[in-house]
């Protein structure tokens, strides 16, 4: 569906820009029809390399992609960190992110951006869960996104069900304030940064795909991704809070 053709059937006559972000380390297979997909959508898509030894950068720069690289890896938290300041340098008015392995459908940008488009949101996540279970993921993984969830539940007050998805869509404003530190992951920072601030947070269903090659390289091993996640997720919430609570009393 082509971009004139989500804001026709959204009721929208303006045009506002909008960026793709896809963080990517080594997804030559996957990339190029990722790109293609997507570019239809959006005005503009940024391909973060995050040091890839294969062929990702090369495809995503022979089919217009802007490519943003970096000199070693990094972490896909970083690879957001370093979108999204492009991002604020040529200040789209909404911003999408979506992963480069193909398990995102790029055909549900639409739905993704909609509650933006009409008012509704500043920050939307593609749940995988709001039509139940992804039939193909694995118990321990499954319980594992249930557990973080809930804890982003506890610590936001917000009725979430997804707070690992990384199908989500952003506007100019809350894309202005956001400030992103961990470089090992981005997901559960970007929710309790942007709720702590005040922005409206909520979610869409999306189709969940298996990967069509390779494997996770966030998750690969989900015992150090459970702890490492912890402790972004502590970190960013007591700094994040404590920030709020200074300038609250500051305005005293």
């Amino acid at each position: 569906m082509l971009k004139s053709q989500i804001l026709k059937q959204i009721g929208k006559s303006e045009s506002p820009s909008i960026t793709a972000l896809i963080p990517a380390f080594n997804e030559s297979r996957s990339i190029g029809g990722i790109i293609r997909r997507v570019g239809v959508q959006v005005d503009k898509v940024v391909v973060i390399n995050d040091f890839s030894s294969d062929e990702t950068p090369l495809i995503a720069q022979y089919l217009g992609a802007t490519v943003l690289n970096h000199s070693r890896n990094m972490g896909v938290g970083a690879a957001m960190q370093t979108g999204i300041n492009y991002s604020k340098a040529t200040k789209p008015d909404i911003v999408v992110t979506l992963d480069a392995d193909g398990q995102h459908k790029p055909e549900d940008i639409p739905r993704v951006i909609q509650p933006i488009l009409s008012g509704e949101a500043d920050l939307v996540l593609g749940s995988r869960f709001l039509r139940g279970n992804p039939p193909d993921m694995p118990a321990i993984k499954l319980l594992g996104n249930k557990f973080f969830v809930y804890l982003i539940r506890f610590l936001t007050g917000i009725e979430l069900t997804d707070t690992q998805t990384g199908f989500r869509a952003l506007n100019r404003r809350a894309l202005a304030k956001l400030d992103l530190e961990a470089n090992y992951t981005y997901v559960q920072e970007m929710i309790i940064d942007l709720h702590t601030k005040g922005f409206r947070i909520v979610e869409v269903p999306i189709t969940a795909l298996p990967r069509e090659y390779g494997s996770s390289k966030v998750a690969l091993n989900i015992f150090k991704y459970a702890l490492r996640t912890l402790s972004i997720i502590t970190h960013a919430y007591l700094h994040k809070t404590k920030r709020v609570r200074t300038r609250s009393r500051s305005l005293l």
